[in-house]
């Protein structure tokens, strides 16, 4: 797993471990004293994520990576936020800044968080305290300047349907790290998620003009009006290809949770992989979204192509 990281070719490297395997779910070596099991199957990721969720959960190994930099709030536990955008109100010199140490405190989160696994020492290094202070202070100083203009904007919020985020979150608390972590928290979920399905969106249109035809076609019938949540809803077009986008290049491609007791998965089990599996308590459940995507079995033989007519 390490090489594939730095590599940069972690995704694929797994989907060819499935692919020689020919099973979807499987007991995997992440180490030399330590196992997961892996899985592509549907019905294991419904039962992991709904129907047996409280079974399993983060993990220690991965709230402790998280917790120096985004604080014990959403992604480092096991509860669900709603989303909304934070809004800086800071020089552009102090927000560049920001923007850097954000990426920066990001690199040793994703890798170690993205499974759970305990990765070398080599994604540690002494400038992350400093970016993880850089990235504190900026929040806190949004929060003080929005904490100052909290009136202001219980004024205009009666003649508006806008809503702001971090205003909203004073409604509920005016503990300033509590906000801090929560505004972070969304930041860190929302930013790249967002980049990367618009960044693979238009990568695809530039190579299919007949898609970015209908497309652009669809969009014309909109009269230049901004869309109504109703009108989003029936444009056909757009949602195949965003769909499509996520099933080829999933913005979460991977993830995984610790059994905090003993469970079981669907399937994967026995000679035809139809048979439950049992899951021990301290075990880790790995599901691979990039490669049951790519699963020929499920999607046709052209699985791997762009088709969002599919």
């Amino acid at each position: 797993m390490y090489n594939g990281l730095k590599s940069q070719t972690a995704l694929e490297r797994m989907q060819a471990r499935f692919d020689r395997s020919g099973a979807n779910t499987s007991e995997v070596a992440f180490s030399l004293r330590a196992t997961l099991f892996a899985t592509t199957e549907p019905e294991n990721l419904k039962t992991i994520l709904t129907l047996r969720f409280n079974d399993l959960e983060l993990g220690n190994e991965r709230k402790q990576v998280m917790i120096p930099f985004l604080g014990e709030e959403i992604l480092d536990t096991d509860g669900a936020r709603a989303y909304s955008p934070l809004q800086p109100g800071s020089s552009n010199q102090e927000a560049n800044e920001f923007v850097r140490a954000f990426t920066y405190s990001q690199s040793p989160s994703k890798a170690k968080a993205m499974t759970g696994v305990s990765w070398p020492r080599s994604f540690t290094n002494p400038r992350l305290k400093k970016q993880y202070k850089i990235v504190n202070d900026f929040v806190d100083t949004v929060i003080e300047k929005a904490m100052a203009n909290r009136e202001r904007y219980e004024k205009e919020k009666e003649h508006s349907n806008c809503r702001i985020f971090i205003y909203e979150l004073f409604n509920q608390t005016t503990n300033a790290a509590k906000i801090r972590v929560e505004s972070l928290n969304i930041l860190f979920a929302g930013r790249d998620i967002t980049a990367f399905l618009l960044s693979n969106v238009w990568f695809e249109l530039s190579r299919l003009p007949v898609v970015y035809a209908r497309l652009c076609a669809e969009i014309d019938t909109l009269n230049n009006e901004i869309p109504t949540f109703e009108q989003i809803q029936s444009l056909k077009c757009l949602r195949a290809l965003l769909n499509e986008s996520l099933r080829l290049y999933p913005v979460v491609p991977e993830n995984a949770r610790l059994a905090v007791c003993d469970t079981i998965l669907p399937v994967g089990g026995g000679p035809d992989g139809k048979s439950p599996v049992f899951v021990a308590k301290e075990k880790l459940a790995y599901w691979s979204v990039w490669t049951m995507h790519w699963r020929k079995d499920l999607y046709g033989k052209d699985a791997e192509e762009f088709r969002p007519e599919r």
